[in-house]
């Protein structure tokens, strides 16, 4: 048999991550890569029976490469906006668009990122899923805290700043004056006719 990508289609916040608990134990290649790659699950995770680990597997199942997680791909997004600022921004729009539910599309080159711009979008689906499955809204931020920190780029705060916000463990940071937060609420709202 077949297996169809990807695994499990996108959606919002609220139910694409409850598909995600319903995934076995085990390792699970959920998206094909434009190249002959895929990126795979690996259940459970390090922090319960229901986190996973998102990694990038070679076709035959065998991992290859570590874990990812939202900071590297902030360096990504920082490459991108630095080497190219409009096509930058789109490609930051296509990544609020799967932030918001819709299912990441094609690749993108010469954005001066570490990573192929498909490998990234297709990874953050699993990876904000991930967040959202081990710090749940509304009682913490899930990937709020990612869009935040993705925004701050956007808006020009400076790379390591925004990865030691990142970084910061219990309460979230304060808000810095200027930057756009309510365009990741607006994000995370249901679309009409769909998701």
């Amino acid at each position: 048999m077949t297996q169809m990508f990807p695994l499990l289609p996108n959606g919002p916040y609220d139910t694409f991550p409850a598909r995600t608990r319903q995934l076995a134990p085990g390792d699970h290649l959920v998206e094909r890569l434009q190249s002959w790659y895929f990126i795979g699950v690996t259940k459970p995770g390090y922090k319960g029976e229901h986190d996973f680990a998102v990694s990038l597997f070679e076709s035959d199942g065998r991992t290859r490469g570590k874990s990812l997680s939202h900071v590297d791909m902030l360096r990504d997004f920082d490459a991108a906006l630095r080497r190219d600022r409009a096509r930058g921004i789109a490609f930051v729009d296509h990544a609020f668009e799967v932030f918001g539910g819709a299912e990441p599309e094609g690749a993108v080159r010469d954005l001066g990122c570490v990573q192929p711009t498909d490998f990234i979008v297709k990874s953050l689906k699993w990876i904000w899923a991930q967040e959202d499955i081990n710090y749940p809204m509304p009682r913490y931020q899930g990937r709020k805290m990612a869009g935040f920190r993705l925004q701050e780029l956007v808006d020009g705060v400076p790379l390591a700043t925004v990865l030691a916000r990142a970084e910061v463990k219990g309460r979230p940071p304060p808000e810095i004056g200027g930057v756009h937060y309510d365009r990741v609420v607006r994000a995370l709202r249901p679309r009409r006719g769909g998701l």
